[in-house]
């Protein structure tokens, strides 16, 4: 009998993806062995009320070029497709739905959203229906306002929050999409900070001026 596959969805806004994106989603494939790691570009992210994204499409499309090559990746425009905000809850039950019943699900995301975890819409039904792999992030320090959220967090997740909430330490790339978008707006070099192909996409589209 074949062992469950092991699928990790990756949310963010991406906007743009960047190295640091695939940097991490590659170093956590790696460590948890995962067999797909699927970036899920969101539509409306609820904690980011306001937020000037580029067109949906675009970070789509970006985000398509940015993985072309590793077999391993993937992207859905799943959360782009639905209407409203994107609520993590709602898209784990859309793959939960999609995945065979033996798959075992996983949703990767960075320590800054992990010390939001409370906030989250279901937080008890995200931990029902994934494993929640967390990825430190370029300028997050344990210091003790760090430690009084993440205390907020584990008592919200409860007692499976030890089981089902995990911190995957990596090395990680300090390089922002804010960052990229004021390089953008300075007529600054990209490179070594986003995949050439999103470099020709965000040029030809004269994203971000």
């Amino acid at each position: 009998m074949k062992p469950a596959r092991r699928i990790a969805l990756m949310g963010g806004t991406f906007n743009p993806v960047h190295l640091g994106h695939l940097f991490a989603a590659e170093r956590v494939r790696e460590i948890e062995k995962l067999d797909r790691v699927i970036l899920v570009p969101s539509r409306t992210p609820p904690h980011r009320k306001g937020a000037a994204l580029a067109p949906a499409d675009d970070r789509l499309a970006m985000a398509k070029a940015a993985v072309e090559g590793n077999p391993a990746f993937e992207v859905s425009d799943a959360e782009l497709r639905r209407r409203g905000p994107s609520y993590t809850v709602d898209t784990l039950r859309h793959f939960r739905d999609l995945l065979p019943e033996q798959t075992r699900l996983f949703f990767v995301l960075g320590f800054d959203a992990a010390l939001e975890l409370d906030t989250w819409r279901d937080l008890s039904g995200v931990l029902d229906l994934a494993e929640l792999l967390v990825v430190s992030r370029p300028g997050i320090e344990w210091n003790r306002k760090v430690h009084a959220r993440w205390t907020n967090v584990m008592r919200a997740a409860g007692p499976r929050g030890a089981r089902r909430i995990r911190i995957v330490p990596i090395a990680s790339l300090p390089i922002s999409a804010t960052e990229i978008r004021e390089r953008v707006r300075h007529g600054l070099s990209l490179r070594y900070l986003v995949p050439d192909a999103v470099v020709r996409h965000l040029v030809r589209r004269k994203l971000y001026r």
